[in-house]
Order: structure tokens, then sequence, then C-alpha cells
């Protein structure tokens, strides 16, 4: 008589999940991608910044966290090229109690960077230094 309660009680439970508040939600997983890039360079040096960012997130996935942080910095006379690529992919559970409608819910993407160019006189080679 127990165990059919028992049983019953989890079935219940599960069945109600999808229904829950938004704040039961809280099982997926986040993407977190920061950078920043510097080029401190002469009067003739212009660099040139590029970020690419790629980041997914399986639907299966639940409370995983992935963080890329990273700083490029160029002091010069020349100017730089500076290039980054970020891939991020948080993979699923596998198999779970957990009802299909639930997963996956709460996933974040997110993505911020600081590109910044300044040209200065003072790095230039006939700047005269007194």
């Amino acid at each position: 008589m127990y165990a059919k309660f028992l049983v019953t009680s989890i079935l219940f439970t599960i069945a109600l999940l999808p229904i829950a508040p938004q704040s039961a939600h809280a099982l997926g997983c986040v993407n977190v991608d920061i950078s920043n890039q510097l080029n401190l360079a002469g009067k003739n040096g212009q660099g040139k910044q590029t970020n690419n960012v790629n980041q997914e997130i399986d639907s299966n996935c639940i409370g995983n966290t992935s963080v890329h942080n990273t700083t490029q910095v160029n002091v010069s006379p020349e100017g730089a090229n500076q290039t980054r690529n970020s891939n991020q992919f948080l993979g699923g559970s596998g198999s779970s109690v957990i009802p299909a409608s639930v997963m996956g819910a709460g996933n974040v993407n997110f993505h911020t960077g600081t590109q910044t160019n300044i040209q200065t006189p003072a790095l230039n080679q006939n700047f005269p230094h007194k």
C-alpha cells in the first residue's frame, strides 16, 4: 500500500513539473564570454580588432556553466591585428527523469567585449623625448 502511494506521488510530481512556477525552471545552463582588445599605437599605427564568438547549449543541458575571459594588449609604434575566436558548447545530461519539456529551461548565452584603439604620438619613433 505504501509503495503504491509513493509511486503515485512521484508520478504526480513529475507530471506537474512542466506547469511549475518559473522559478522552478532554473535548471538551464549558462555560457559567458568576456573579452577585451586594446591597441595602443603610434600616430600611424591603426590596428584591426576582430572578436568571433560562437556559443551553443544542448537542449538537454542542466546546471552547467562555462566562462571564457580573455584580454589582448598591443603597445607599440605600429598597430596590431588582434583576432580572437571563442567557441563554447555545453552538452546535455543524457537520460534524465526530468521531462523533456523542462530540459533547457533558462539557458543563457551572454557575451560582451570591448575593442579599444588609441593612437598616441608618444609611441612615434620620432617623438621628441625630453
